[in-house]
């Protein structure tokens, strides 16, 4: 019985009318057989810009490895859908979805675009970090999301041709909800052009110590958002900031500065006054003559008041250390210098009124 059943099967594909399920083979089997190749011929272009360190063509290849497969596979998976519909349905399946692979193709080519973006920011990042190139991580993530908004807008407006949806009837429907969504969007809409302003004027960039004075916010700047700003306060909180309060708010960018002032106080007793021109004139020989000053610019040391309880002496300089460590650093040298300055001299501080008072 198993014998004539497969000699009935053999006779069947000999007349032809098992040739579809031969054909679905020979589909299935064509979308691996191309699938593999493309995957090989992926790999091996890859390696070899990897070795030529063309890193700009192998992150075009890896932008679309992943598409072309996907297309392979959907191509294969229509033709096999009107294979099957033609056999039972005696009626083609593709004939009625010849806009689909247009639409599929469109897709696609986004989706490796918006790919092929994000494989060159991350190689731009590396090579900013590395100090090849001169573009700063937040030009180039700026520059990264405004090439994705224009692939996306020209992926949504190809469609649209495709597709035979007409922009009146889309811009009619829209001024019918127009007022709402408007009204709803506003805020998300300020923050998104805010942002898109923040990558364009650059006032601050990731890592750069920023703050916003009028609503006490200080950090590092540690994401620039669509939406959002990310800002790590300095015991390490996240401080969450809408794109639009930049707009609205001014910002103190401390990374870019090119000094950092001194400005210190130092109170002696009434007794010490005559030796204050002397105290005066070697922290200023100290000052001149430190590469941590800028020499260029004033450098003041002078007695600011002199009080009921003290002469205040007043020192005041630009620090040509920017970094925080290092400025404090310097600082607490020049403390420790004016402190020896004032005790070799033979003077003394003064003691607060209130300390005396109190130990009366």
């Amino acid at each position: 019985m198993l014998q004539q059943l497969l000699l009935w099967n053999v006779i069947n594909l000999l007349d032809g009318e098992a040739s579809w399920f031969l054909t679905f083979l020979f589909i299935l089997t064509l979308a691996a057989v191309a699938n593999h190749a493309w995957g090989w011929l992926s790999a091996k272009l890859q390696k070899k810009y990897s070795e030529r360190r063309e890193l700009i063509k192998k992150a075009a290849i890896q932008a679309a490895t992943l598409p072309v497969s996907c297309y392979i596979w959907f191509v294969a998976a229509v033709q096999t859908l009107d294979l099957i519909s033609d056999r039972y349905l005696s009626e083609s399946f593709v004939n009625g979805l010849k806009s689909l692979f247009t639409i599929s193709a469109v897709v696609l080519m986004g989706w490796f675009l918006l790919r092929m973006n994000s494989n060159v920011r991350s190689v731009l990042l590396e090579r900013s970090r590395k100090q090849e190139i001169g573009l700063e991580p937040g030009k180039i993530h700026g520059l990264s999301k405004l090439i994705s908004v224009i692939v996306l807008l020209l992926m949504a407006f190809v469609l649209m041709d495709v597709t035979g949806v007409s922009l009146n009837a889309l811009i009619a429907f829209g001024g019918i909800s127009g007022l709402a969504v408007a009204f709803a969007s506003q805020e998300i809409i300020a923050n998104f052009f805010t942002g898109i302003m923040i990558h364009i004027n650059q006032p601050f960039a990731l890592g750069d110590l920023i703050s916003l004075p009028t609503h006490s916010i200080e950090g590092y700047v540690e994401e620039i958002g669509w939406y959002e700003t990310v800002i790590r306060s300095r015991d390490r909180q996240p401080i969450y900031v809408p794109n639009a309060l930049f707009s609205k708010a001014y910002v103190i960018n401390g990374q870019r500065r090119s000094h950092r002032r001194i400005n210190e106080k130092i109170s002696i007793r009434h007794q010490d006054l005559s030796l204050a021109q002397a105290i005066i004139a070697d922290i200023r020989t100290f000052l001149e003559k430190n590469e941590g000053v800028d020499t260029n610019q004033n450098i003041l040391v002078y007695i600011d008041q002199v009080s009921s309880a003290s002469v205040e002496l007043h020192i005041t300089c630009l620090s040509n250390y920017v970094r925080e460590p290092d400025f404090l650093r310097f600082r607490d040298q020049l403390l420790i210098k004016a402190i020896s300055v004032i005790q070799s001299h033979g003077a003394e501080f003064s003691i607060p009124v209130e300390a005396v008072v109190k130990n009366i």
